[in-house]
């Protein structure tokens, strides 16, 4: 599973939990979204990121 889908899950079961009245748990779930996004996007920002993982794989060869 990808770490979109795996955001997207929180999200939409976050909604259902506030639809339930599961207020605090809605909010946990959003915080952990957001979480997930930064980590999940936080590699692309760095400078050389498509080098990296390229040397990382060349060393198995």
């Amino acid at each position: 599973m990808y770490p979109d889908d795996l955001i997207e899950r929180a999200v939409l079961s976050a909604s259902r939990c506030e639809a339930q009245g599961f207020h605090e748990t809605a909010k946990s779930l959003r915080a952990l979204a957001e979480e997930m996004h930064h980590v999940a996007t936080a590699p692309m920002l760095s400078p050389g990121f498509c080098e990296q993982p390229v040397a990382a794989f060349q060393h198995r060869s």
